[in-house]
């Protein structure tokens, strides 16, 4: 898949949004973005979409951000308690839609939403080490960790 804005808006995986409140929602978990400016934001279902193979490990949701001075990708993994499994998600996902290849000035982020698994916390941080280096080729930042919700703005 290109990483053209306009394939995105014209793929039937993904939608726009323009309401004050942006969110997608699986098993109690949410990830929201604060719209305030109501500016159209781009929602893309990445698993079994975007990304439609069984084989590869892939994120749920991908969300594209337009404004005034920069375009923001953002990585969604609305996960129960395999953050380990998480992480090469969306690493995975940021090389299979070559982020690498996108401008540099393009803001590349990524979060988890999970369950609360406190015995987790230290083989998610073993796993994003050893999965620093795909995340810094593919461009992208690591990816920030909560408990059932996170809310952005935009």
């Amino acid at each position: 898949m290109s990483n053209d804005i306009l394939d995105y808006k014209n793929s039937p995986c993904c939608r726009i949004d323009s309401n004050k409140l942006v969110n997608e929602e699986e098993n109690g978990k949410v990830f929201s973005i604060r719209n305030d400016d109501k500016k159209p934001i781009i929602v893309c279902r990445v698993d079994n979409c975007l990304i439609s193979s069984n084989n590869d490990e892939k994120c749920d949701f991908m969300f594209i951000v337009e404004n005034d001075k920069k375009e923001k990708y953002i990585l969604v993994e609305l996960k129960g308690k395999d953050y380990t499994k998480a992480v090469r998600q969306i690493i995975n996902t940021a090389e299979k839609l070559k982020f690498s290849s996108f401008d540099k000035s393009i803001v590349k982020e990524s979060y988890i939403v999970g369950s609360p698994a406190p015995k987790m916390a230290t083989t998610f941080q073993n796993e994003l080490l050893k999965q620093k280096k795909r995340f810094t080729a593919a461009n992208i930042s690591l990816p920030v960790r909560r408990n059932k919700k996170i809310e952005i703005s935009c």
